[in-house]
């Protein structure tokens, strides 16, 4: 596979974060190199889908479709999430310190409304579910994915299980020696360890793959 790098991708990370952090309500839980990282990826995939697990607020897969958009790229951005209060009460100390910060749980109507707040309503598909209950059809190939659901270690080798199958260029966050023990055992054990692809990149705790040429 020729990838496509591309500059003007990495440098259009740190705008559309600024832009999204700006106005989003809710949280954006990527930051800096690690949208970079992101941007570049969704570049060089290039024309059609783009898989986003675990949807939160919505701001990484409005980062997805505002660089789609931007670079002038065809191609959806579905993104799936079952927005599970139990997971978001059980997790409150990690994401805001303990208060969300001020800011709204996260709901399918804020999702949806942040969406339309950028524009991009057109651009995203939004299904709540996890990656186990698949709402794709079988022949569907999304040509990159991000891995930002659920951290378990059996959830994150589901979603690399399902991603792998299907696209060329995969980005997993939270992954490092100070982050998610299930996303470390996943990228370390499977991902690293996976003949059909090759580490294409790492960013703070971002790490990306894109699939062999021969493969």
């Amino acid at each position: 596979m020729d990838i496509k790098l591309s500059h003007k991708a990495w440098m259009l990370g740190f705008i559309v974060e600024a832009v999204i952090k700006n106005k989003i309500v809710g949280e954006l839980q990527m930051w800096g190199e690690q949208l970079c990282l992101l941007a570049q990826v969704v570049y060089a995939a290039g024309d059609g889908d783009h898989l986003d697990i675990g949807t939160l607020s919505g701001g990484s897969a409005i980062f997805a479709a505002l660089v789609k958009k931007f670079m002038g790229l065809r191609g959806m951005v579905y993104t799936i999430d079952p927005l599970d209060m139990v997971f978001f009460l059980q997790n409150r100390l990690y994401f805001t310190g303990g208060d969300w910060q001020g800011k709204p749980v996260p709901t399918a109507e804020q999702v949806l409304e942040n969406f339309k707040m950028f524009d991009v309503e057109d651009r995203i598909v939004f299904e709540q579910v996890g990656t186990i209950d698949w709402p794709f059809p079988e022949d569907w190939r999304p040509v990159s994915a991000l891995i930002d659901g659920a951290h378990s270690f059996d959830d994150v080798l589901l979603d690399w299980t399902k991603c792998s199958a299907l696209c060329d260029f995969i980005v997993f966050h939270d992954y490092s020696e100070y982050s998610w023990e299930g996303v470390k055992q996943v990228v370390d054990g499977y991902a690293l360890q996976d003949p059909r692809f090759e580490k294409l990149g790492q960013a703070d705790a971002c790490i990306a793959f894109v699939r062999k040429k021969d493969e």
